[in-house]
């Protein structure tokens, strides 16, 4: 289990929960749903470094690297960070994060721009400008209206051979 957890964060399933509440076995079976496509094709011909901010277990990480880019993951959980095979890993939270340094591609995926609070989110904003070459791109995946609402949840989707349950938002 993590040192701590994040202010309503919450999380169960088998090993241990990061800060955030997620299970790191659960996610260290996920394998990437086309998301690395969906990357490379926004990026600019010839660029080749990304940072991925969120970068969890390694989903999108590896099938990144297996496309031949340069990935640097940062994660606030290191249970989550020694899943990861092949790319430089900064532990840290992303909010005031600072390299020093500037990347063609920014990845902010998963749930962390869906966080209902406003200064948070521009937190994570500021980390990705901050990060991105000029000639660059910042990809954010956003969920739907309503993502936080706990009117839609319980809710659950199933994920190859996984099962997803979110139980509180």
């Amino acid at each position: 289990m993590s040192e701590y957890q994040r202010a309503g964060s919450a999380g169960a399933g088998p090993g241990a929960i990061t800060p955030d509440g997620c299970a790191v076995e659960m996610y260290a079976r996920m394998e990437a749903d086309g998301e690395q496509h969906i990357v490379a094709g926004a990026m600019r011909a010839g660029a080749r470094t990304i940072l991925e901010l969120g970068a969890g277990a390694g989903r999108v990480t590896h099938a990144l690297l297996d496309l031949g880019f340069e990935v640097v993951a940062v994660d606030e959980s290191p249970e989550m960070l020694a899943e990861i095979r092949g790319a430089r890993t900064v532990r840290a939270t992303i909010e005031g994060l600072d390299l020093g340094e500037r990347f063609d591609a920014v990845l902010l995926a998963s749930y962390l721009i869906n966080t209902a609070e406003p200064a948070v989110r521009a937190e994570l904003l500021r980390t990705c400008r901050r990060h991105v070459k000029d000639d660059g791109c910042v990809l954010i995946q956003r969920e739907g209206a309503g993502w936080n609402d706990p009117a839609n949840v319980p809710r659950e989707h199933r994920r190859g051979p996984l099962l997803i349950r979110v139980a509180a938002a």
